[in-house]
C-alpha cells in the first residue's frame, strides 16, 4: 500500500510519529511522539517512556513552562506495591520519570480508580479533590500560580490519554 493523498475536507493522513488532537491546543505534529496505536497500557514501564518522550517534544510546553521550576509528584496506591512517578519542569525543560522526587513541590495520592478517570479526563483532578479522592500536599501555593502551566501538560498529554486502557 502507497501514502494516502489528503481529500478535500479531509485533515491529511498523521506521519509516523504525530499525533493529532483537533480542536485543541495539540492540533499539530509532534516530532517523536508516540503514534497513537503504539501507546502503552496506562502506568506500564512502556507508558512512562511515552508519556516522558511526549513531554521532553512538545514545543509549546516548553515555551510554556519557559522560566518554571515545579517538581509534581503522583502516587496511585493500587494495586500494591504503590506506583511513584514525578514530572520535573525546570525552565522550559519537562520529563517524567517513575518514582518519587525528594524536591517535589506539590504531591498528589490516589487510587487507581481516579488516576485512570482523571488521565481519561472523565473527571478533573479538582472535582476528585473535592470529593475526598485525591489527596495534595506541599505547596498548593505554587500549584495555583503554575495552574496555567498545568493545562499544557494535559495538552502534552492528550494523545496518551485517547489510549488509556
Amino acid at each position: 500500500m502507497g501514502t494516502e493523498e489528503p481529500r478535500p475536507g479531509r485533515p491529511e493522513p498523521l506521519r509516523a510519529g504525530a499525533s493529532r488532537c483537533p480542536g485543541t491546543a495539540t492540533d499539530r505534529h509532534v516530532p517523536d511522539a508516540p503514534s497513537l496505536r503504539d501507546v502503552p497500557e496506562y502506568l506500564s514501564p512502556a507508558w512512562f517512556r511515552a508519556a516522558d518522550l511526549a513531554l521532553r517534544a512538545d514545543v509549546r510546553l516548553a515555551a510554556a513552562t519557559r522560566g518554571a521550576q515545579l517538581v509534581l509528584q503522583q502516587t496511585v496506591t493500587d494495586p500494591p506495591p504503590p506506583t511513584t512517578w514525578h514530572v520535573r519542569i525546570d525552565d522550559g525543560r519537562v520529563s517524567l520519570t517513575q518514582g518519587a522526587a525528594a524536591d517535589a513541590t506539590v504531591t498528589f495520592t490516589c487510587d487507581r480508580a481516579t488516576a485512570t478517570g482523571i488521565q481519561r479526563g472523565e473527571t478533573s483532578a479538582q472535582a476528585a479533590f473535592m470529593a475526598g479522592h485525591l489527596r495534595v500536599g506541599g505547596d498548593v501555593g505554587a500549584l495555583l500560580h503554575h495552574h496555567e502551566l498545568l493545562a499544557s501538560l494535559t495538552d502534552a498529554l492528550a494523545p496518551l490519554r485517547d489510549q488509556v486502557g
